[in-house]
């Protein structure tokens, strides 16, 4: 074992056998990647609570006094589509790096990768909060900062789903993936609290809290992270789908599910036990239970072949308008929550994140549904739909049905208080949950056939595509 983490070599000091090695090590790579995702996410969001702090933009009478000094005296709606140039300054960085990033994490050590890519987002949320402290005004400053996080942020995505491919098989990794997307919502969930607690009084803390905790986990990743089992001696899973033995012998296996097919061997494939295997769960797709058939770990799919598989344009639309409706809620809903109900910066924000509570349940109900039935694009149409009538119903509640009621920005706890968490929570888990399909179970479904490594290609080019795209809604 060379190259691997210092945590890691003390781990490995204690000797512990192969099969409860590869147990802790694939628990560690779900929560490792878990916490990385999560606080991708947690630094996001300060920026849509601190927008309705009195102290960083104030419009109440006709013209507004903001902290920064190219918003100060301007109009309201001027005002935010200054605070837009800032969503979307990040948006298509992070969305033409996610390009980028696909490519360089497949040729890079990922522990490296994601640990400099969260400790460059920590150091970089940190240095927005500072603005508080320098007595910096310019927007300009703010939206080279929001460029550099967008090229920070896209090390992410690409880097923690290549690590789970390493670790997980195909169906493994769809068992696991509805309860890991998860990590969308409670990053949002985590951020917005903090940066709440302090919008109103010091808001360059809601942004410099949320950049330590991200710049410490980027150190846990650098010393915890193992990116692929072969570099602890653990033989990499190559087996692709789900499989049943139909008796005890190798030879009589069978696929449960579609089957991965190679044109050079022979359609009848078997599971077979791999050469000098440390683990009695590393099976893998032979033709003989001679003749293993590897697949390397090193083998890319391009972007060139990655395009013209059946399906992808299609979906990554569907993705690209889900994205812009999460993306607007998520930078937005904390404003408009505040403007229409007359909530302050720490209330708007705690309201705001029962649509990241439903999104958990969405994406748990969603991933579960699909892979249960195996009707990935039916779970997203019927989710699709449900969530019209819930958006248009969260519009006429404040405005027609029942406004919420509040005293000095407060609101008050009645009927109408419930309804509207009701219906944030159903608007969440409508919109999250095909938005956790298309970026997991999706992008599966569509690199199901390839011989190659797919799947991170495929969600690499999906969100990238939709992240640009996305950029124009807030």
């Amino acid at each position: 074992m060379t190259n691997i983490a210092f945590g890691i070599q003390l781990f490995e000091n204690l000797n512990l056998p192969n099969a409860r090695r590869e147990v802790i090590y694939k628990w560690s790579i779900l929560f490792l990647t878990y916490i990385s995702m999560a606080s991708y996410h947690m630094v996001m969001k300060p920026l849509s609570v601190v927008k309705i702090s009195q102290e960083f933009l104030e419009c109440r009478t006709s013209v507004c006094s903001s902290w920064v000094s190219e918003l100060d005296g301007q109009t309201e709606d001027t005002a935010k589509i200054y605070l837009g140039l800032l969503d979307t300054a990040f948006l298509v960085s992070m969305g033409v790096f996610l390009f980028v990033s696909g490519l360089v994490a497949g040729r890079v050590d990922l522990r490296l990768f994601l640990g400099v890519g969260m400790l460059g987002s920590g150091v970089l949320t940190i240095m927005f909060g500072l603005v508080y402290r320098a007595g910096i005004h310019s927007i300009w400053y703010l939206v080279i900062v929001q460029i550099l996080s967008g090229v920070v942020q896209a090390t992410g995505w690409p880097s923690v789903l290549r690590v789970i491919t390493n670790w997980f098989g195909e169906g493994g990794r769809r068992l696991v993936m509805g309860a890991w997307f998860t990590h969308t919502c409670v990053g949002n969930i985590l951020g917005a609290i903090l940066a709440a607690g302090f919008a109103d009084d010091n808001w360059g803390l809601s942004f410099i809290i949320p950049g330590v905790v991200m710049a410490v986990l980027g150190g846990i990743i650098f010393l915890f992270l193992v990116p692929d089992p072969s570099s602890v001696d653990l033989t990499p899973l190559l087996y692709v789908n789900e499989y049943r033995w139909d008796s005890a012998s190798p030879s009589a296996a069978s696929s449960s599910s579609s089957l991965t097919q190679f044109p050079s061997r022979r359609p009848s494939p078997v599971l077979t036990k791999m050469y000098n295997s440390k683990s009695s769960s590393d099976l893998m797709l032979s033709d003989s239970e001679f003749e293993p058939l590897l697949l390397s770990n090193n083998q890319v799919l391009g972007f060139g072949e990655a395009v013209k598989i059946p399906g992808i344009v299609e979906y990554s639309l569907c993705l690209l308008f889900t994205k812009s409706v999460v993306y607007t809620l998520m930078f937005w809903l904390p404003s408009y929550i505040s403007d229409m109900c007359g909530l302050d910066a720490f209330s708007s924000a705690i309201l705001s994140t029962m649509f990241d509570v439903g999104g958990i349940v969405g994406a748990l109900l969603a991933t579960t549904v699909a892979y249960q039935s195996g009707k990935t694009a039916t779970t997203c149409l019927v989710m699709f739909l449900s969530s019209i009538p819930s958006m248009i119903c969260y519009l006429f509640l404040q405005t027609t049905w029942c406004p919420l009621s509040q005293v000095d920005g407060v609101p008050i706890i009645n009927t109408c208080y419930a309804l509207h968490v009701t219906l944030l929570f159903l608007t969440g888990l409508f919109v999250t949950g095909p938005f956790a399909l298309l970026m997991t179970a999706a992008s599966e479904d569509l690199g199901a056939h390839q011989s190659k490594k797919s799947f991170v290609t495929i969600s690499t080019i999906m969100n990238g595509a939709a992240s640009i795209v996305a950029a124009a809604a807030p």
